[in-house]
């Protein structure tokens, strides 16, 4: 009955470790699809106007929007860490020109002064503008707490995480998904030194080789014992 129970517990390690490997080259393949479609998207033209459902298939893409900004509905990302520095990163709604939702533009990251109260002060030189910049997700966040996406008071919103749907109801006027990244060599924007989301797929490969060889590290030590207590072996 030992026997039995032991053999189950290896083959199901055994399998265990086969699958956690699987779903390492399927992440695998994964990250390469991504990083396929990123160098894509980066070539192709401009978009001229904001996406909608389906707005996935066009993240990384770079956009030329005509629009106004509004100044006094801004959103400052709190948490956003620059050089070991703590700051903010600056939202600002921008309403197309052609009108429907409007989208976040991310004009880049500010410091955080040395009172916590006191919020950095947002300028923007001209309402009237063309951004250039690149598709994206909300920036993300390390560990979300509960209660992240509570708004602060007054404005410039402080929030630390985002959430459209939220910030819609609370601004008064429809928000897209997703940000815009402001370009580096845009006006009205702060420190732009835009990271995309790292992808490595050899690292995934590596952890499937690693799951792999555990799988077929158990079996073999597992055959081994075996062999050495099989029925009518001497000592």
């Amino acid at each position: 009955m030992k026997r039995l129970a032991a053999a189950v517990l290896v083959l199901a390690g055994v399998a265990l470790f086969i699958n956690l490997g699987a779903w390492q080259l399927r992440r695998a393949d994964e990250k390469r699809a991504l990083l396929d479609a990123r160098e894509r998207r980066a070539e192709q033209p401009p978009l001229a106007a904001l996406p909608g459902q389906g707005w996935e298939d066009e993240r990384y893409r770079r956009i030329s929007l005509a629009g106004q900004y509004d100044a006094d509905r801004q959103v400052l990302l709190d948490n956003q860490v620059y050089n070991a520095r703590a700051g903010y990163h600056v939202l600002t709604p921008l309403i197309p020109r052609e009108g429907g939702c409007a989208v976040l533009v991310n004009r880049g990251w500010v410091p955080a002064g040395p009172v916590r109260s006191e919020l950095p002060t947002l300028t923007i030189t001209q309402a009237d503008a063309r951004v250039e910049g690149v598709i994206d997700h909300f920036p993300s966040v390390g560990l979300r707490l509960r209660g992240a996406e509570a708004l602060g008071a007054g404005y410039p919103l402080v929030a630390q995480a985002l959430d459209a749907a939220r910030l819609s109801e609370r601004i008064g006027y429809c928000l897209q998904p997703y940000q815009i990244l402001l370009a580096a060599q845009a006006g009205d924007g702060y420190v732009r030194e835009w990271r995309m989301q790292h992808i490595d797929p050899d690292k995934s490969l590596g952890y499937a080789f690693q799951w792999f060889a555990m799988a077929a590290a158990l079996a073999v030590y597992a055959s081994w014992i075996a062999w050495r207590h099989r029925p009518g072996r001497s000592n």
